[in-house]
């Protein structure tokens, strides 16, 4: 049985019960056919996000909405259930992480991680707000690691404090964790492929959209973002005063002149301009028209 499945006849199950005493063991058996064979659409970004020194990490996010308005306003997005979103790491052209969310019947939210088992993923998952069951599945997930991954992984487990309900965008730069806006339903993503502007992330040392010609930078007090670089990979944009850089990324034109990646943004604001209410359609509307929708 296919994992999603799966996990909708437990979460069925689970509804009954007062509560889960061990979170639900997944498995993903075909992790480079997965999201595309399975309605999944990937969510791109106007801004690429940054990647280790060699070049060799990559970050996608892959979205599946129910059918119809499956997307809301109020006061930002809110997904409606049946909507899966999950965040998939690659090193080089292997998946080694997936960290993502569904949304289920009730409002009821289910996060779910998986690392790389041979050629499968497998992980587990567990209902927001259970401290405890988060805690195990960090350490169930970190027992199979090498030692120097295990204390990050379970850092890396508190999902809840990260994705918080309308999370103002990062101000300053020496704020923890990233710095763009989370939506109404704790999402990042989304709202960054609905905006042509976005705070630009240093989660990893190397700021990729250095050479896009689409590209203009600006920091809070209108001074103009200086570019460090060590030479040996790593590279950011830093403003005076610990201010944050905001980069704006000029779609509208970069779609017109076949630039691939705003093509793919627009493909992502298609699908998501799809699944909208007619409100959520007219509060992003300058997004989808930037596209020609």
């Amino acid at each position: 049985m296919h994992v999603w499945n799966r996990l909708l006849m437990i979460v069925g199950m689970a509804m009954g019960c007062a509560r889960d005493v061990e979170p639900t063991a997944i498995r993903i058996d075909d992790p480079d056919q997965h999201w595309r064979a399975n309605g999944f659409v990937e969510m791109v970004t106007p801004l690429d996000p940054p990647t280790t020194t060699d070049g060799r990490d990559r970050i996608t996010v892959w979205l599946k909405l129910p059918e119809g308005e499956a997307i809301a306003s109020g006061p930002s997005l809110r997904y409606a259930a049946g909507t899966v979103a999950d965040r998939v790491e690659y090193t080089g052209n292997e998946i080694a992480d997936v960290r993502g969310t569904r949304f289920v019947a009730g409002g009821i939210e289910l996060f779910h991680v998986l690392r790389r088992d041979g050629s499968a993923l497998s992980g587990y998952e567990w209902r927001r707000g259970d401290a405890t069951l988060e805690r195990r599945a960090a350490d169930l997930v970190a027992a199979h690691a090498a030692p120097p991954t295990r204390e990050r992984l379970r850092r890396f487990n508190d999902c809840a404090s990260c994705h918080q309900y309308d999370r103002p965008q990062a101000a300053r730069a020496d704020t923890t964790g990233p710095r763009r806006a989370t939506d109404s339903s704790g999402l990042y993503q989304m709202l960054a492929v609905l905006s042509d502007s976005a705070p630009l992330d240093h989660h990893r040392p190397r700021e990729l959209n250095v050479d896009s010609p689409y590209l203009h930078l600006d920091c809070p007090d209108g001074s103009a973002a200086q570019l460090h670089d060590d030479g040996k990979g790593a590279r950011r944009y830093v403003c005076a005063n610990d201010g944050v850089p905001l980069g704006y990324v000029d779609i509208a034109r970069a779609r017109r002149e076949g630039d691939l990646r705003a093509l793919a943004v627009c493909r992502s604001r298609r699908y998501l301009m799809q699944h909208m209410t007619r409100d959520a359609r007219e509060a992003f509307a300058p997004a989808f028209a930037a596209c020609g929708l």
